[in-house]
C-alpha cells in the first residue's frame, strides 16, 4: 500500500515536471528562412536521405558499386558521388 502511494506520488511529480517545460526560442526553420537558407538545407537533407536509402538498398541486394555502374551505364565515379551522403 505504501509502495503504491509513493509510486503514484513519484509519477505525479514527473508528469508535473514534464508539463512545466516550455519551448523557448525560435524554430530552426524560422532562422533558416530568415537567412534564406531553408530551401538549400531541405534540399541537402533530401539528397542525403536518398543517398543513404540507395546505399542501404544496394547493400541489401548485394550489388557492388561497379555492378550498379554497369547497370546504370555510368562510371563508378558517378555512382560514388551519387551514393556519398556528404556531398551536396
Amino acid at each position: 500500500m505504501e509502495f503504491q502511494r509513493c509510486a503514484k506520488k513519484n509519477w505525479e511529480m514527473k508528469s508535473a515536471i514534464v508539463t512545466k517545460k516550455i519551448h523557448r526560442g525560435s524554430d530552426l526553420r524560422d532562422v533558416l528562412g530568415d537567412e534564406a537558407l531553408l530551401e538549400e538545407a531541405e534540399s541537402r537533407a533530401l539528397m542525403r536521405a536518398v543517398a543513404l536509402q540507395l546505399d542501404r538498398l544496394r547493400k541489401e541486394q548485394r550489388v557492388s558499386k561497379s555492378n550498379l555502374a554497369l547497370r546504370m551505364k555510368k562510371s563508378r565515379a558517378v555512382v560514388n558521388r551519387m551514393l556519398d551522403p556528404k556531398k551536396p
